[in-house]
């Protein structure tokens, strides 16, 4: 189906034999796509959900979507939640969430650290870049977004092998620190994390692994590591020796 045209309906949306294109979708397939009346195509909700079906336009604003077929895709699993200190600007939160949606982070979590300068936006934005990567890349299921308090609430949300990107001290090989439970990584801010919330990461469980011999920003750190942990787990291409 990667040559069919994909559209965003919301989790909410009840199964039906017809499905009305939410506004921008529809203006999207209408104005854009310039797709005509018969055109197939496929819905997903980000939950796992695809619908397969052909496209009504009625009028030049507005499109209904025929349903032929359905079926869902549950969750992968391990799950990997990326944790990013507050960045310093909004376009590079917006580009680690279309570049973490890319290779199927399941939730970010954002916090403040010593060093953060300020909270980024949580704007409805976030949820469309999401999205757009989402049709881009084949995704069913899009991440979650939470704003946690600092720290201390991120590692006690934290479940299975938690990872802290550092470039000081001698890092764990990646390979031994997945155990195939859920990950999570933590990423510094622009400044790094300060020795007391190393610490606090190391007491809590959490493991140091490296990034290699360049300094990233931190958005950029955050996608390596994500990178990195996915082609461990064999998401991507092929591991060595098999």
């Amino acid at each position: 189906m990667a040559h069919l045209h994909r559209f965003y309906i919301a989790p909410e949306t009840p199964t039906s034999a017809e499905i009305v294109l939410p506004e921008e979708e529809a203006r999207h397939a209408l104005r854009v796509a310039r797709l005509r009346h018969g055109a197939r195509v496929v819905l997903f909700d980000g939950r796992g959900r695809e619908l397969t079906g052909t496209l009504c336009p009625e009028g030049r604003r507005d499109a209904t979507v025929l349903i032929e077929s359905e079926h869902a895709v549950p969750r992968p699993s391990p799950t990997l939640t990326i944790a990013p200190a507050w960045l310093h600007r909004d376009k590079p939160v917006e580009e680690l969430i279309r570049r973490g949606t890319e290779l199927g982070v399941d939730r970010f979590l954002f916090f403040p650290s010593a060093r953060s300068e300020r909270p980024p936006k949580p704007r409805g934005k976030w949820l469309r870049v999401a999205i757009e990567a989402g049709k881009q890349c084949g995704s069913l299921w899009l991440p979650e977004f939470m704003m946690m308090d600092g720290l201390d609430a991120v590692l006690a949300e934290a479940r299975g092998d938690v990872l802290i990107a550092d470039m000081r001290g001698a890092p764990h090989p990646l390979s031994e620190c997945l155990t195939g439970a859920d990950a999570i990584l933590l990423v510094g801010p622009e400044g790094d994390f300060t020795d007391d919330e190393l610490r606090l990461s190391r007491e809590k469980g959490a493991k140091s692994i490296g990034l290699g011999q360049h300094t990233f920003r931190s958005e950029v750190a955050a996608v390596v590591g994500a990178t990195l942990i996915s082609y461990e787990w064999g998401r991507l291409g092929r591991k060595a020796g098999e």
